[in-house]
């Protein structure tokens, strides 16, 4: 998806709302991407974000990959189950039910959560 302006759309099982975002299905890895502001669905799962980031997602691991220019930013995933963050300059935040928000400081480039 790619658009000059803000927009928002669906196809199938997918949903856009932004200018750039992605998603790839490998198996049972997922990978949603946001190369700018916006948010990205695929089937249960979602991405939204201020910065641009990747979540790769797998049963047991999501990996979160940002640019290490980023300001601090707050990262909402809609994700089936519970999770927790590992490493330093990531902090997990309340969600709505169903949703995980992980904060991450300015300049943090990888943040992986686990499930519980």
């Amino acid at each position: 998806f790619l658009s000059f302006d803000s927009a928002k759309t669906s196809l199938g099982d997918a949903s856009f709302e932004g200018t750039a975002a992605s998603i790839q299905e490998r198996g049972a890895v997922t990978a949603l991407t946001l190369a700018a502001e916006g948010t990205v669905a695929c089937r249960k799962l979602s991405l939204a974000a201020q910065a641009p980031v990747c979540a790769v997602i797998a049963d047991t691991r999501i990996t979160l990959s940002l640019a290490a220019e980023h300001p601090e930013t707050t990262v909402t995933l809609a994700v089936p189950g519970a999770w927790t963050v590992s490493g330093t300059g990531a902090t997990l935040v309340a969600g709505e039910k169903g949703t995980v928000a992980v904060t991450v400081a300015k300049g943090v480039t990888n943040v992986v959560l686990t499930a519980k």
